[in-house]
């Protein structure tokens, strides 16, 4: 039971933040990217960044969550305007999911050496699918297994209008939905199996394309889940292969495929870690694995010769040279100005130079941003800044 002294709006009311907040062995890190460019619509997406692995959830400088964590222990409604605070909180419990199901799943399957064990052709597609399992974790563990049924405004009432975070399943329309599948049953830990499945092959078990031509609650449930497992095998594959270090080369049209069916021992896997989720989310079971991954070991991307900037954290690695930036393009280079423009201070940038971001997004040209922007004001570079993040979200 929380102490007294939290108010009643305080967001560890959520007990999925509550875990985040308590929990020893992981933390919320702020790193050196100013939020406020996101807000203002400059930068399209957020670049705090995603890292598993090293067991932090990242924030950034001047982002509404960090704001609130000082305060946290209060009513959190002044720090949540236009809903940006729960928005980012329940992102970075989507985080620590996934650092949790990470630990675990190097520690149910020792032997794989997940984040540790040189990925090559043999091991690639197990990789890919225990990150898939940890997005099942992620998604299931928050949005179908408590914000499908709970309202926030009961467990903390600051006039949130999010019902959900990553997906539009309500628990309440479960009626509409078992029209179609009638032994649908969502509330039980089995179902982790059908999510982590459905995000490995693409297939849902009891629905067809019809159906969902005849209901617009089931078709816009699912078909977005269909797309958001495609984009989650897609950017996993592109992110592992690039943690192989060349040793795994795939060509556009196959990251987005298919697993192949589950063995044995990923149908145990998912069975096991869907068991340790129910008990969490459902009853606050708060058993650590025990696993911890060695910063300094897991898998990075050293120094490679192609750099991709939705991998690779500018704040660590440094603006390449004239010669190196030339060569980055396409997306590389549209997260690399991501990058570039959120180190700089939001708030100390003169308001009559923001039209100047539309032109160096349009011609791709850094090279003519850093000679124009070198002697802005940047924000303060965080305490933990790895070289290797993932930045799709």
């Amino acid at each position: 039971m929380l102490s007294e002294t939290v108010h009643q709006e305080s967001l560890l009311h959520i007990p999925l933040v509550s875990q985040l907040i308590d929990d020893p062995s992981v933390r919320i890190a702020i790193r050196g990217v100013d939020s406020r460019w996101t807000y203002a619509g400059v930068v399209d997406r957020r670049v705090d960044g995603f890292n598993p692995f090293q067991g932090v959830v990242f924030a950034g400088r001047h982002s509404h969550l960090a704001e609130w964590l000082p305060h946290r222990r209060g009513a959190a409604r002044k720090f949540n305007h236009d809903d940006r605070l729960v928005n980012e909180v329940l992102f970075a419990v989507h985080d620590y999911l996934h650092v949790w199901a990470y630990r675990w799943i190097a520690r149910l399957w020792p032997e794989l050496g997940f984040g540790y064990a040189q990925i090559g052709p043999d091991n690639f597609e197990d990789m890919v699918f225990c990150h898939l399992l940890s997005e099942a974790a992620a998604t299931v563990g928050l949005d179908y297994w408590y914000l499908s049924c709970e309202n926030l405004n009961k467990a903390a009432p600051i006039g949130t209008a999010k019902k959900g975070l990553t997906v539009s399943y309500r628990e309440d329309l479960l009626g509409e939905y078992r029209m179609f599948c009638p032994g649908l049953e969502v509330q039980h830990s089995s179902f982790f199996e059908t999510i982590a499945n459905f995000y490995c092959t693409g297939s849902f078990p009891g629905f067809s394309a019809e159906d969902m031509q005849l209901s617009p609650s089931l078709r816009g449930w699912l078909v977005h889940e269909l797309e958001y497992g495609k984009l989650q095998r897609q950017y996993c594959r592109e992110w592992f292969s690039y943690l192989s270090g060349g040793r795994i080369r795939l060509s556009p049209s196959r990251l987005g495929r298919a697993l192949s069916d589950a063995s044995p021992k990923h149908e145990a896997l998912m069975r096991e870690l869907g068991a340790l989720l129910w008990a969490k989310v459902k009853n606050g079971d708060t058993a650590d694995s025990g696993f911890r991954f060695d910063p300094d070991r897991v898998w990075s991307a050293g120094a490679p010769r192609e750099m991709r900037f939705q991998f690779l954290n500018l704040n660590q690695v440094g603006l390449p040279n004239t010669r190196r930036l030339a060569k980055i393009s396409g997306r590389s280079a549209t997260f690399l100005i991501h990058q570039y423009i959120a180190q700089l201070d939001y708030g100390a940038f003169p308001k009559d130079g923001m039209p100047f971001f539309d032109l160096v997004y349009r011609r791709g040209d850094l090279a003519l941003a850093e000679s124009l922007l070198r002697g802005f004001q940047r924000v303060e570079r965080g305490e933990c800044e790895p070289r290797d993040i993932f930045l799709y979200n």
